[in-house]
């Protein structure tokens, strides 16, 4: 493959990506409200699941692949950048909801927790078979705690409740289809082009994915929130930014390793986990010191997204 067909595939895989993220998480908060889950669910659960499907695919297509650095450098990377990037880009595009302090920090210090639990499984170079189950079962306790806010306001504002859908079952089935049928395409894209383009420059399968990949999967989570937030749908946004990155720490690095084990660059892993952790401990604790995010707390993350990319300076 010429280094051109990788960037065009690349770009292309990534655009698949965000497309085929933007109408699965759609058609999954309908089909939520059908089964009448509660607004926690669909923010935290739903749509963090849809909108980090091209991770979750990521990783089992990479670890089957053996390329065990796409994996975890994208989801860590993903984390980085949507904590940072995603949520300093927002106030740009639309007001943010007003947070509540005192309940969002302690929403925020379940997400640091993980990332640093993750890393601490991923360090020593090896993500075993008992590594990824001990994500998803980290995931899983993860939405256990969070439920306890489940009926705790963690918005000042008021949402607005999501309506019914019109489609019937077997319409939203069928898109759901066809947006996991995309994101396998666009994952697979992305991986073969990011492969090409490392070996080609020269440059760590892992900071490729962690910095390149992760910008074109966390698209989704910005869409979704901008989306949610002009919609006044803010317990979706906020569930869905603080359960992506919960999503990305650990069914996105722990599915694929449960059936294919993978080699990862320990020392990288931490290097740029902590730095991820770091990140996201001062956005929580920024947010719930001022309890809102406004251009210049969005200035203040978007600074600590481009700050990152000194970190091959360290390694």
């Amino acid at each position: 493959m010429y280094i051109w067909q990788a960037i065009l595939g690349l770009l292309s895989g990534g655009l698949i990506l965000i497309v085929s993220s933007e109408k699965t998480v759609d058609q999954l908060i309908k089909l939520a409200k059908i089964f009448g889950l509660s607004t926690f669910t669909i923010g935290f659960v739903i749509a963090s699941l849809g909108s980090d499907l091209p991770e979750i695919i990521n990783s089992v297509l990479s670890a089957y692949l053996g390329h065990g650095d796409i994996s975890v450098g994208d989801s860590f990377g993903s984390v980085m950048t949507q904590i940072s990037l995603v949520l300093g880009l927002i106030p740009f595009f639309c007001t943010f909801c007003r947070l509540i302090p005192s309940t969002f920090k302690y929403v925020g210090a379940v997400e640091v927790g993980t990332v640093l639990i993750s890393i601490f499984l991923a360090m020593d170079g090896r993500v075993s078979r008992l590594d990824g189950i001990l994500l998803i079962m980290l995931w899983a306790a993860s939405m256990i705690i969070l439920r306890r806010f489940a009926e705790q306001r963690v918005i000042l504002d008021e949402s607005i409740e999501i309506e019914e859908p019109k489609e019937n079952m077997s319409k939203i089935l069928g898109w759901l289809l066809i947006g996991f049928l995309g994101i396998g395409i666009g994952s697979y894209a992305v991986i073969e082009s990011a492969v090409t383009i490392s070996r080609a420059f020269g440059i760590s399968e892992y900071l490729i994915s962690f910095f390149l990949v992760s910008l074109g999967t966390s698209l989704p989570e910005l869409v979704v929130e901008v989306s949610a937030i002009r919609r006044h749908h803010f317990d979706l946004a906020v569930g869905d930014i603080i359960g992506s990155c919960i999503v990305d720490a650990t069914l996105a690095i722990g599915l694929g390793p449960v059936f294919f084990p993978i080699d990862v660059s320990g020392g990288t892993v931490l290097v740029t986990g902590l730095y991820a952790v770091a990140v996201s401990a001062v956005v929580v604790g920024v947010l719930s010191w001022r309890g809102v995010n406004d251009k210049r707390t969005g200035g203040l993350f978007i600074l600590l997204y481009l700050l990152s990319y000194l970190i091959p300076y360290f390694l």
